[in-house]
């Protein structure tokens, strides 16, 4: 068994030190070799361990393959050589400590990327300089597919001619205490930022191509950023420190170059193409001159916070107009007259001045605007703890609103200068009135004036007005309240006008809901007579029996009748025909023909009008019946033929009186 037991540790001793010298030693780089029979060799060259002695990497190898974080230690210089290709694998990084110079050229850059065959973003997690470190240089150097492709701290590498796209938090990270130079390099789709200048760094970027990104430079301190183009980011150039911002171009942005709760110098700058804000300020005390915003959607977005900035402010034109003559601070008492405000439209501009208004009030009180003309705003008129008053102004093409109220402002509008529906209260203690004149207008029914009709109008039951009509028929022209605006919304000013008079009839009196914006001029007409006619009196009297064939009929009316309208209503049965004769409001009827001993029925309907066209409210009729004819023989022939029959009697007498005698004799 012994003997046994040591073959058995003697096998395993010389089992270990068979695969202990199978194992080649490691080293700081390792070439993968092919044996005989295996598959094609790996052709890079694989580097795994830190850079701890002076090493080059060349173009010996296709490419270098970094499969672990790595890093340049102090004091040691790491060369890589133009057209040289760095291969990250996933989650590696290169940190450096000493000092690397990665100086490529136009022709045959440096190439920073992924191991993968498909590589995407965040697939390596890019170049790290340390406080340690010096001297660095990166020059025609493309960085690509990273977290984030140069992050730097406490040290101030030169970077010029590099490129740097697809990489997911930053192209550039200046960190605390660094000072770097980037110059002319191209940073293009950063998902977060192009260039991230961070606290205490004073970097300086100069010439840069950046495009692409969220933001395509965040400014926390004293960076230099000057004579770079960006572009097709959501914000160009975002201060929160106070660097200097020269000479850029920005373009196709969301909003240009922002600065909040900072005092950067901005100057010389061209912003156009921006579908937001050229600029933007907040709580800043920016230092803001000879900036040219063109064919932005908005030009400049000055808060009420950072008011004090338009003091120093200069030369900055939007749209070929000067900003500064679109901004008022701390004035009161005074007159805008005859302003005529297009935002560079009739000069083939698009976008609007500025965020607030066309014309923006800070801290201004009793400004009056009178015959101005503002259009094609985002808010024609912008005011802040101020109070104004229109006259006489026009509007056009305001995109939120003609009036923006926000905070402790108030203001007044005449002659239907302002919609009130288009006033917006943005802010507590505002409101805004509505005026506008009104003038009423008195005519008969004959469409004559009406001189000397007392007028009365009220809103609710304050009297606003007492007045008189001229010779024309008209009042002055009464200014009276349209409408009120507040956080409650647009409350109208409905009036009441009434007009007193014994003389006249005029519907709808009093004339209630009268609305200044929806007209101008209130006219009462007479209506005349309203009243319908009546028939009086008639010349004879109804059901008569013996009626005489050559009188006539005569009818009174209550009031002048339109005398068409009742001859036409006018009838009699038998169809019998006559002529009318008018005297005032009596008409006669003489009939043409009548027959004796008939009965007659005269009708006169409801289409009987008066002068003004008011009917007969019901028919009018009455009968009479004419004479026979016995009864129409004259009374000379009636004495004739009693003195014949008186004649007759008497001979008769006398011949009988005679015979009488005879026979007595």
């Amino acid at each position: 068994m012994k003997a046994i037991s040591y073959l058995l540790a003697i096998s395993l001793i010389f089992a270990i030190v068979i695969v202990a010298i199978g194992i080649p030693q490691q080293t700081s780089t390792q070439e993968y070799e092919e044996a005989e029979g295996t598959r094609a060799v790996f052709p890079g060259l694989v580097v795994i361990l830190d850079i701890d002695q002076p090493t080059i990497w060349d173009d010996t190898y296709p490419f270098i393959s970094v499969q672990a974080n790595i890093s340049v230690l102090p004091g040691v210089t790491l060369t890589i050589e133009p057209g040289v290709t760095v291969k990250f694998s996933y989650k590696t990084s290169l940190s450096v400590n000493g000092t690397l110079v990665a100086n490529g050229s136009k022709y045959s850059p440096i190439n920073f990327i992924p191991l993968a065959d498909d590589p995407g973003t965040l697939d390596w997690q890019g170049v790290v300089l340390q406080n340690d470190s010096v001297d660095c240089l990166f020059n025609f150097v493309n960085i690509e597919f990273a977290e984030g492709g140069i992050a730097m701290y406490g040290t101030d590498p030169v970077i010029s001619n590099c490129a740097l796209q697809y990489n997911y938090f930053y192209g550039v990270l200046c960190g605390e205490n660094s000072r770097p130079v980037i110059r002319d390099s191209y940073i293009n789709f950063t998902e977060w930022a192009g260039i991230i200048c961070d606290n205490r760094s004073h970097p300086i970027l100069e010439g840069n191509h950046i495009k692409t990104c969220y933001y395509g430079v965040i400014c926390y301190d004293l960076a230099e950023v000057k004579g770079n183009y960006v572009e097709t980011c959501w914000i160009g150039i975002m201060c929160w420190g106070d660097a200097n911002i020269t000479f850029n171009d920005v373009k196709d942005c969301r909003d240009g170059i922002h600065s909040f709760y900072s005092a950067p110098r901005i100057e010389g700058n061209h912003i156009y193409s921006c579908d937001g804000n050229g600029t933007r300020f907040m709580g800043s005390d920016a230092i803001i001159k000879n900036n040219t915003l063109q064919f932005n959607d908005v030009g400049m977005d000055i808060s009420y916070d950072a008011r004090d900035i338009l003091e120093h402010m200069e030369g900055n034109m939007v749209n070929g107009i000067d900003i500064n003559t679109c901004f008022y601070v701390g004035q009161s008492d005074f007159v805008i007259d005859g302003l005529k405000v297009d935002s560079g439209y009739s000069r083939n501009f698009y976008g609007r001045l500025t965020a607030q208004g066309s014309v923006t009030l800070y801290d201004c009180h009793n400004v009056s605007f009178r015959n101005c003309n503002i259009t094609n705003s985002q808010n024609a008129i912008y005011a802040t703890n101020s109070t104004f008053v229109i006259y006489n102004t026009y509007f056009d093409e305001a995109r939120k609103a003609q009036i923006y109220l926000d905070h402790n402002a108030s203001g007044l509008a005449f002659n239907g200068s302002v919609n009130p529906d288009n006033v917006t209260i943005g802010g507590p203690n505002c409101f805004f009135i509505t005026f506008d004149e009104l003038q009423i207008e008195v005519r008969d029914y004959y469409n004559e004036p009406i001189e000397g009709a007392n007028i009365v109008i009220r809103e609710s039951h304050l009297e606003l007005y007492n007045v008189t009509t001229d010779e024309n028929g008209l009042t002055e022209k009464l200014v009276v309240k349209d409408s009120t605006v507040s956080e409650g919304g647009v409350i109208s000013s409905p009036l009441t006008v009434q007009i007193y008079t014994d003389e006249y009839n005029f519907e709808v009196n009093p004339l209630t809901d009268v609305r200044v914006k929806d007209t101008k001029l209130v006219i009462f007409r007479d209506l005349g007579d309203i009243l319908p006619p009546a028939l009086v009196n008639y010349s004879l009297t109804d059901g008569e029996r013996a009626f005489p064939m050559n009188d006539t009929i005569t009818i009174t009316f209550s009031e002048p009748m339109n005398q068409t309208s009742v001859e036409e209503a006018f009838s009699i049965s038998g169809n019998v025909t006559g002529t009318f004769t008018w005297e005032g409001w009596n008409l006669t009827f003489t009939p043409d023909a009548l027959e004796y001993q008939t009965y007659y029925l005269v009708v006169i309907s409801t289409d009987a009008k008066d002068l003004w066209d008011n009917n007969l409210p019901e028919p009018v009729s009455f009968s009479f019946t004419t004479v026979s004819a016995s009864s129409t023989s004259s009374p000379s022939n009636m004495l004739i033929v009693i003195i014949a029959i008186f004649a007759i009697a008497g001979i008769a007498g006398f011949f009988v009186l005679k015979k009488i005698n005879s026979k007595d004799n």
